[in-house]
This record gives structure tokens, C-alpha cells and sequence, in this order.
């Protein structure tokens, strides 16, 4: 790497500069975030029943997702606040930005420089923001993205954790954290909870392979995953789920070759869709001679992390087909998306050092001929232009956004909504009307014009107006 002089040492910030362009517009459509219709359903559940009474009833009869339903049922609308609403996405990047960062840091023994740590936050937020399945969802609507969204940010918090304590000694307090972050990232859905109970085996039965005994942090914390697994698997709600009349009605074999499908498509559409191989060069760049000690990363061959990855994917898959539902797989591939991006991460580090230590000529080769002699301002450049391609030229959620707040649609539904909420308070009419305009970035889901549809009671029962509400047709 040439050595930063006069203005070159600029160049690291002007990039990072770059990466919070694109960051931007994500944080400022937040202000025109509204609920949607599960937001109202699960506030009304909380405040008629009872807030604790409430978290009984969802176990029992609607999910077993314990931390989830807890933490969605005492979200902003428990509070009558639409303030936070419009927070909680702020909120979720900030946690992304620095979980991985955190994680990153840790890898790397801190030897990484400020920029370099920012730098690969950054590349991992842009590149989930710019083409994650279903924006609202996976950022905006908070009942979607606390159990989809939140759980992968936090995975990558507990594993920076977990590569500590298995590194070095930590103290009881970080260790507490730790099992905490495992429990309510089991409890967030039942997609998590499997993926946490296949993730944590892989990695103790790898260090197994490499160091001849059973890693006792991985042992017990994989002890605690399957813990909370069961009281996530025997809550009576996911025996109601496993009746789908969608998937009932289908064979194994129907279910699995589905899942493939949906798995082939979206890593597809991750891989070469999305600037990631091109934001993994980042790391490749910034990863030279750093100890790597983690054994159950350690010299393992990465296309077995590759082909395990994808065995995870289409299980997890083919699982939720029952828990979510057969026909609507956008919450799942936002979820997996997430994990995608930590496990493409953890396969490219391992990769690196793999293919360092085998001394790898075509390795080697590249080493001197691209890595050991690109400038830091040339690379920067090529990235700055790769990624105005893509924006420019490809469907991405950047370019989404954008266009709805030049169009001025998001200001339109922000208009919309307010006058909604004014009908409401004055009483004058229990007819809204419809949404001129449902942004792509934003719009989730509505009331309609049949008063007695869910969406209707929970949006009317929120507001107590006894006359019900309903759409104008």
C-alpha cells in the first residue's frame, strides 16, 4: 500500500464522505414514516389486554417469538407516540453501522485506522439499504423490521462478543451481555431461532475439527440457544402454524425444491444485483498480515463455508414456509438477506487468510500485482465510479428514494396521513380517504373499505371510535 502524502491522505474521508451520500436519503425520508395497519393491531392488543396478559395471549396464540412480540407491543404506538416511529429507523442504521464495525474491529485485533473501521460499516449499510427485498419492511414499519431486521444487527453484535471471549479472558458483565444478546436474538422469530441453533454447531464443530476437543464458550453457548429454541419451538402458536392450509396441502419434496428456488434467486439477486462483490474488495484491500486466531474460521477450505451457507439458506427457507407464510417470502429474504451479508463477510475474511497461509500462486499473484500496488486514491476512484454506475443505471432502493422525494410523493403521504389524523380527532367522518399515493419506500399496508376487515378494527379500536372507520369508495 503506497504511503498517504499531502492531499492522498484526505482520500480515505472523501470515500467515507461517499458512503454517507448514499446513507442520506434513507435517514431523511424517516420523517415521513407512519404506522401501518400491524402497528395499530399489536398497540390495541397490549393496551385493551393489558400489557403483560397481552404478551401470554401472543405466545399462546399467535407467535412464540417472546422478545419480538414484547418489544413490538411496547413500541411507539403503546405510547401514542408517532414520533418515535419516525425514530426507530434512525435507529436500526446507527445499530448496523456500528455493530459491524464492532465486529470488524474485533477480527482485526484493532489494528484497523478509524477510516478503515468506518469505511467497512459503511459499505455493509449501503449495501443492505440499496437493494434489501422490501424497504418498509426490512426499516420502516417497525412491527416488520424489530423481528426481521433487529436480530441479524444484533447476531453480528453477539458475534463480535463471542470471537472475543473465545480469544481472550472478558469480564462477567460482557459475558452476561453476550448470553442476553443470544437469548433475545433466539426469541426475535423462529427463522432466528433455527439459524442461531445451526450457526453456533457449525462453528463448534469446526473448532472440534481443528483443535481436537469441544470449545467449552461455544459448548454452553450453543446449550443456551437450544434452551431458548425450545421455548420458542413448544409455544402452542407454532403448532397453529404448522397447519398452513398453503403448505399442508404440499409434498416435502414440493417444499424443498421451492426453497432451492427462492434461495438460487435471491443469492443471484444479492450477488450481482448489489455492489457486494464489488464493496468486498474493500476488505480484501484493508486485510493484510492481521493475526487470525479464531480456530473455527481457520484454515478451513471456503467453499465448505459456502456450500453450508447455502444448505442454511434453503432449510431456513423451507422451514419458514410454515411459520411465515408459503406465498409471502419478502420478510424471510429480508431476514436472510442480513445474514447473507455477515456470513458473505465471515467466508471472504476466512478466505483472505486461507489463501494467504496456503500460499496460493494465483493468490500471491494478485497480491503483488493488484493488492501491494493499487493506490488507496485509484481504488477509491474505481469505487466512486462503480458505484455511480450502479445507482444510475440499476434498480435500487437509493434510486427509489430518491425519486419519491424530487416527485414529491413522500411529502404528498406525509400530507395525506396528517389529514387522516385531523379527520379523526374532529370526528367529522369515520370515511377516510385513500392514500392518492403509496411510495414504494414507505407504504406497507392500509385500512379498507370493509369496515369489519382486521385492519380496520385495530385502526378504528386505537382511536375508539365505536362507528368503525373504513375507506370512501
Amino acid at each position: 500500500m503506497q504511503v498517504k502524502t499531502g492531499k492522498s491522505k484526505y482520500v480515505d474521508w472523501v470515500y467515507v464522505a461517499l458512503l454517507c451520500v448514499c446513507v442520506s436519503p434513507f435517514l431523511y425520508i424517516s420523517q415521513f414514516n407512519h404506522p401501518s395497519a400491524d402497528d395499530y393491531c399489536i398497540a390495541v392488543k397490549a393496551k385493551e389486554e393489558g400489557f403483560w396478559y397481552a404478551q401470554s395471549i401472543l405466545y399462546t396464540n399467535w407467535s412464540g417469538r417472546f422478545f419480538s412480540t414484547f418489544i413490538t407491543s411496547v413500541g411507539p404506538l403503546y405510547f401514542n407516540s408517532f414520533f418515535l416511529v419516525k425514530i426507530i429507523p434512525l435507529f436500526l442504521m446507527f445499530l448496523m453501522l456500528f455493530s459491524v464495525t464492532k465486529l470488524v474491529d474485533e477480527l482485526y485485533d484493532y489494528q484497523l485506522k478509524l477510516t478503515q473501521i468506518i469505511t467497512f460499516g459503511l459499505s455493509f449499510l449501503v449495501l443492505f439499504l440499496l437493494n434489501v427485498n422490501n424497504l418498509p419492511e426490512a426499516v420502516y414499519s417497525y412491527t416488520s423490521s424489530l423481528p426481521y431486521t433487529l436480530p441479524v444487527l444484533l447476531t453480528v453484535l453477539f458475534l463480535s462478543i463471542l470471537f472475543k471471549k473465545m480469544k481472550r479472558e472478558v469480564s462477567k458483565y460482557t459475558t452476561v451481555f453476550m448470553y442476553f444478546l443470544l437469548i433475545i436474538i433466539v426469541g426475535s422469530s423462529e427463522t432466528t431461532a433455527l439459524l442461531m441453533n445451526l450457526f453456533i454447531p457449525y462453528f463448534l464443530l469446526l473448532n472440534k475439527l481443528k483443535e481436537g476437543k469441544l470449545n467449552k464458550v461455544l459448548l454452553s453457548v450453543w446449550f443456551t440457544s437450544f434452551a431458548t429454541l425450545l421455548c420458542v419451538m413448544l409455544s402452542p402458536s407454532l403448532i397453529y402454524s404448522f397447519e398452513n392450509p398453503m403448505v399442508v396441502g404440499s409434498t416435502t419434496k414440493e417444499l424443498v425444491l421451492k426453497g432451492i428456488d427462492v434461495t438460487i434467486k435471491n443469492i443471484e439477486e444479492w450477488m450481482f444485483n448489489t455492489p457486494l462483490l464489488f464493496f468486498s474488495f474493500v476488505m480484501i484491500l484493508f486485510s493484510k498480515n492481521y493475526r487470525f486466531d479464531i480456530p473455527c474460521l481457520k484454515k478451513i477450505h471456503p467453499i465448505i463455508h459456502v456450500v453450508v451457507g447455502l444448505i442454511f439458506f434453503t432449510a431456513l427457507y423451507v422451514f419458514s414456509f410454515y411459520t411465515i407464510d408459503y406465498d409471502h417470502v419478502t420478510r424471510i429474504s429480508v431476514l436472510l438477506f442480513g445474514f447473507f451479508v455477515v456470513w458473505w463477510f465471515l467466508v471472504l475474511y476466512a478466505s483472505i487468510h486461507y489463501y494467504h497461509e496456503q500460499e496460493i500462486q494465483l493468490f500471491k499473484f494478485l497480491k503483488k500485482h493488484l493488492f501491494d500496488t493499487i493506490s488507496r486514491e485509484k481504488y477509491h476512484v474505481a469505487n466512486v465510479v462503480a458505484i455511480g454506475i450502479f445507482i444510475l443505471f440499476s434498480n435500487n432502493n437509493l434510486r427509489t428514494v430518491v425519486g419519491e422525494v424530487i416527485s414529491g410523493q413522500l411529502a404528498m403521504y406525509d400530507r395525506e396521513n396528517e389529514i387522516r389524523y385531523k379527520m379523526i380527532e374532529e370526528l367529522e367522518r369515520t370515511n377516510l380517504l385513500q392514500f392518492t399515493i403509496r411510495p414504494e419506500s414507505l407504504y406497507l399496508d392500509d385500512i379498507t373499505s370493509d369496515k369489519d376487515a382486521w385492519q380496520n378494527k385495530c385502526y378504528s379500536n386505537f382511536y375508539q371510535l365505536s362507528e368503525g372507520v373504513s375507506l370512501s369508495k
